[in-house]
């Protein structure tokens, strides 16, 4: 078997030829990642069979026009969108009301007092939309964090649902709105709005302190000692039903300790009412 043997302080061609190529910048991962994006670029651009520039990209011999790609035959799918489906697709989701179920146990050891079964709890809810979709759930998202007032087109899908696509018994005669310390009038503002439109009155009767948001509570014993502390009746409720209106719901605690407030005043019957649900927003 033949040998080589190197003195000390030589090395060999392979050994020379990593070294220089290392020196010379070759082998370092930003010259191949800029390889690799000037061979996607020029893939991109390329006119003829995409099929075969793959496979001579990668040294195949058996390289041929494949009849099916872009480039050589096949389907070409338009990115354009057909107004029409686009019109439909935004009525679909717009139609997309959510659910907002009762809470009906307090979460244990929450706040002193509060244990067990909700009595009484609110009755079952609706959120108009999901929390920034495509259909009334972007112009939520807007109207919260960008415009600071929502737009009346909400206000009309509001009205829609209330009064035609939603069934309570016994019907709200009156509407109030979660309070809110750091957009005292956001709510506020479309809840009279809505109250006009649906021609029941509109009355404040509830009062919020400031303090962190729902969103930074971490559980239900948070969210629940948070809202305790911030929420207060502030006016005298009408033994009626009522429908209370807020911007977003998510863990509906909010919601769920202002119905009860509502609820130990007096108050028949408590509908919660969202804009828009699932968010991890305020609510």
């Amino acid at each position: 078997m033949r040998t080589t043997r190197y003195r000390a302080g030589t090395r060999s061609n392979d050994a020379a030829a990593v070294s220089d190529g290392c020196r010379s910048g070759q082998s370092k991962p930003g010259n191949a990642t800029r390889s690799s994006l000037e061979e996607m670029r020029a893939y991109v651009d390329h006119q003829g069979c995409l099929m075969e520039y793959i496979v001579r990209a990668l040294d195949d011999p058996a390289a041929a026009r494949c009849g099916h790609c872009r480039n050589d035959g096949g389907a070409v799918i338009s990115a354009a969108i057909d107004p029409a489906l686009l019109v439909e697709a935004t009525k679909y989701l717009r139609r997309t009301a959510l659910p907002i179920p009762p809470r009906r146990r307090w979460p244990p050891d929450a706040v002193t007092g509060l244990r067990g079964t909700i009595v009484p709890c609110n009755m079952p809810g609706m959120a108009l939309s999901i929390y920034g979709d495509a259909g009334w759930g972007h112009l939520v998202r807007e109207g919260k964090y960008i415009y600071g007032a929502f737009d009346d087109a909400i206000v009309d899908a509001a009205v829609e649902l209330v009064s035609r696509e939603w069934t309570q018994n016994p019907a709200p005669t009156w509407v109030t709105s979660i309070p809110s310390s750091s957009r005292p009038a956001l709510v506020r503002d479309f809840a009279i709005s809505l109250a006009a439109r649906l021609a029941l009155p509109y009355r404040d009767v509830l009062g919020s302190a400031s303090g962190p948001s729902q969103k930074e509570m971490e559980n239900s014993v948070q969210q629940l000692r948070n809202v305790r502390a911030k929420v207060s009746l502030v006016g005298e409720v009408p033994t009626e039903a009522v429908l209370l209106v807020d911007d977003i719901v998510d863990s509906g605690w909010t919601l769920a300790y202002a119905g009860w407030l509502l609820g130990r005043a007096g108050a028949i019957a408590v509908y919660p009412f969202a804009l828009a649900g699932g968010s991890r927003g305020d609510a």
